[in-house]
């Protein structure tokens, strides 16, 4: 987006040109986009309403997911396919069922996650984010003693990781 007026110093109205890929209409806190197996890219955002696009130039809604909250600063990304075996809630169970994906929000002044299955949809239709069998569906808090919020996070492809930020609580040190 452009300044209309670039000589106000308020910088109070703004035009969006055609090729910038602005959705209006939408609620803040977009997460990172995600692409379906058909190619589809989508992303949430705080009101828990799913987007999609195949062109990063025309948006559309999908539609609200059911099992995502309402929250600050969501995050949906795929669980890693392998996994360093270790005594842990996110192993696979005896029944070959392990957890696929993690949904992150900031909420009630901390950070939360919940893990679950997603089974991607065709293009605008939702797919599913449900309870793996075998585990809860809870939400739990990233940092018992609440002192992380408004964690954003990204994928590393270069070393494999996910990195996650967010606004810390410090004692001080004085």
């Amino acid at each position: 987006a452009f300044p209309s007026n670039r000589s106000d110093p308020l910088l109070t109205e703004w035009m969006k040109p055609d090729y910038n890929p602005i959705i209006t209409g939408s609620q803040r806190d977009p997460t990172t986009a995600w692409q379906e197996d058909s190619g589809e890219w989508r992303f949430t955002n705080f009101d828990s309403k799913v987007y999609g696009t195949m062109n990063w130039k025309d948006f559309y809604l999908i539609g609200e997911q059911p099992n995502f909250i309402v929250a600050e600063c969501p995050s949906f990304f795929p669980l890693p396919k392998t996994r360093i075996k270790r005594t842990s809630s996110l192993d696979t169970d005896k029944t070959g069922n392990a957890p696929s994906h993690v949904y992150k929000v900031s909420w009630k002044g901390a950070d939360w996650w919940q893990v679950g299955t997603y089974t991607g949809a065709q293009p605008k239709v939702l797919g599913k984010w449900e309870q793996t069998p075998g585990y809860d569906f809870d939400m739990h808090l990233f940092d018992n003693g609440q002192r992380m919020y408004a964690s954003k996070d990204f994928y590393d492809p270069v070393k494999d990781r996910r990195i996650l930020w967010g606004w810390g609580i410090i004692k001080n040190l004085e």
